[in-house]
């Protein structure tokens, strides 16, 4: 029996639906964890977060970006590793041999998560360049930083006090750190991009 495939309209259609319906339940996800985090202790929920992201990610058909969020996740940990003298809050943080787990849970689902607003908007991009591709993801990635940066502040009152005495960024006046470490901050976005073009290009 002669298998017939289906039109190619057909398919740009069904992959359509499917990813508009996964963006609804990324948006879904993405609020209710937002709204933990004013009702429940900030460390506790990115506990929660982080470890139900795996699953997560399989119940949606989305087992290939197990890869980026492990990606993700060891790149936090070597730059907790290299400034965890550097945290320190104004409320009860759990740390846990001497790293801090609310950055390093912040960064590895903050990196991940910047990754995943990309890929969405990367679908719509008709040039496979890397730096278009580039453009896009820092277009995503550092008004994300300074939104939730300004957020944290501001309307949560998450205060590094380790790092208090730098001045903030102009205007939002946010990431109060040494000058590196606010150059870490908007490096660390790129650096994670170019990794996962890097795995993406082994394929």
């Amino acid at each position: 029996m002669k298998h017939t495939s289906r039109p190619s309209w057909y398919s740009r259609l069904y992959h359509r639906i499917t990813h508009t319906k996964l963006a609804r339940t990324d948006i879904i996800a993405f609020f209710s964890a937002l709204l933990l985090i004013t009702l429940i202790r900030n460390d506790f929920v990115l506990i929660m977060i982080y470890l139900l992201t795996y699953p997560y990610l399989i119940l949606t058909g989305r087992r290939h970006h197990i890869k980026f969020l492990a990606l993700s996740s060891i790149l936090s940990l070597i730059w907790i590793t290299l400034a965890k003298d550097q945290y320190g809050y104004n409320k009860e943080m759990l740390f846990i041999f001497g790293f801090p787990l609310f950055p390093l849970l912040t960064w590895a689902a903050g990196l991940f998560a910047a990754y995943m607003a990309y890929s969405y908007l990367a679908r719509n991009i008709s040039h496979d360049r890397h730096y278009h591709r580039g453009g896009v993801f820092l277009a995503t990635y550092w008004p994300m930083l300074i939104f939730f940066e300004t957020a944290g502040y501001h309307l949560a009152d998450i205060k590094n006090t380790a790092t208090s005495m730098y001045t903030g960024l102009p205007l939002c006046d946010c990431m109060h750190a040494p000058w590196w470490m606010k150059l870490a901050y908007f490096s660390l976005g790129p650096i994670y991009f170019g990794l996962c073009m890097a795995i993406q290009k082994k394929k």
